[in-house]
């Protein structure tokens, strides 16, 4: 793997200087190619910096891609540079924003100390939180169409089980919304009750985890 890609950075550097010397270096455009990729790329670039750099990145190659085949039949190749780089910008600006669209709540006595929260929003992910619900018509359930329940800590007034009976009576008034119980409770994979909630996920699983559940809904 580490072979193909740095076949694939010189033939890149190679390419941008001859047919670009008087704008920019081949290496300067394989720094950012690199980037763009994620290679080696910190996780504060990923999560915080990428979306707004792919987007843009995106529609520069394939403006200069589409100047450079329309100039040159013997980069005819650099048509899948342009419907690659259209791709790209299309995504990230318009299908990757509907993640707002989804409003997503936590319900979590401890969600000021949850950092997957602020993860969230920092990609564009429409995220509430509340300590506990004491009445199912809350306005902030009523909005939600994702909602993450903790297992233990909320829901004292539903019942014994908290969090668990909580979400079987927010599914009961609201079943067409997606409920996800998760917790760092030691016993929480074991519990049958689970089987009611549309999915369950560790507490202390990575950013990416959540991301996909709340996609998949």
């Amino acid at each position: 793997m580490i072979i193909v890609v740095n076949q694939v950075n010189k033939n890149i550097v190679k390419l941008c200087d001859t047919l670009l010397p008087k704008l920019v270096s081949g290496k300067i455009i394989l720094n950012y190619f690199n980037i763009f990729l994620c290679i080696d790329c910190k996780k504060k670039y990923k999560d915080i910096y990428m979306d707004n750099f792919r987007k843009w990145v995106s529609l520069v190659a394939a403006i200069v891609g589409l100047v450079i085949a329309l100039n040159n039949d013997e980069y005819q190749f650099l048509w899948i540079v342009v419907i690659l780089g259209i791709s790209g910008f299309v995504y990230e600006q318009f299908i990757k924003k509907d993640n707002k669209t989804k409003k997503v709540l936590f319900i979590d006595d401890e969600y000021k100390d949850f950092p997957i929260i602020d993860s969230l929003k920092e990609n564009n992910y429409d995220v509430g939180a509340v300590a506990d619900i004491t009445n199912i018509h809350d306005p902030e359930i009523k909005k939600a169409k994702i909602i993450f329940v903790d297992y233990k800590g909320v829901g004292t007034k539903f019942g014994k089980k908290q969090g668990v009976d909580l979400m079987k009576a927010l599914k009961k008034k609201y079943p067409k919304k997606k409920f996800i119980l998760f917790s760092s409770h030691k016993g929480f994979s074991m519990d049958y009750d689970f089987n009611e909630a549309d999915k369950m996920i560790n507490k202390n699983a990575p950013l990416d985890d959540f991301m996909s559940i709340i996609d998949k809904y």
